[in-house]
């Protein structure tokens, strides 16, 4: 998206009337698809550079493991079956319950108003 400097008289009032459009493209409709909550987090991330989600945990992958008589299985490490997610996902549930609409138009308003320049073309690139 771009922002013409010369349509931008009043930065607040342009901030306020672009932050439901964009709210509705991270949260609502991305890409003609409905956004499920967890997305929707995950767009505002995106589109603000803020991380709010736990990182998830990273295992290593080992390769093949000969089972016998040439017949060769891949595996995982045993970290990623035996870690135990709920304080992951409960972590995850946690942030998704208390990210409303409010929160999401705050983090957007913030964002865009530290991305339009008025009267500098070139920066104003969303």
């Amino acid at each position: 998206m771009f922002v013409d400097p010369k349509f931008i008289r009043d930065k607040k009032k342009f901030i306020d009337i672009i932050t439901p459009v964009v709210y509705q493209h991270l949260c609502e409709l991305y890409g003609m698809q409905k956004v499920t909550p967890l997305e929707c987090v995950q767009n505002v991330e995106s589109f603000t550079e803020q991380n709010f989600l736990p990182k998830a945990p990273e295992f290593f992958y080992y390769g093949h493991v000969d089972m016998g008589s040439g017949v060769f299985n891949d595996i995982i490490s045993s970290g990623y079956n035996t870690f135990d997610w709920t304080e992951y996902n409960n972590q995850i549930q946690q942030i998704i319950s208390g990210f409303n609409s409010g929160v999401a138009y705050g983090l957007i308003k913030s964002k865009l108003d530290q991305r339009i320049y008025i009267g500098l073309k070139k920066k104003n690139y969303l």
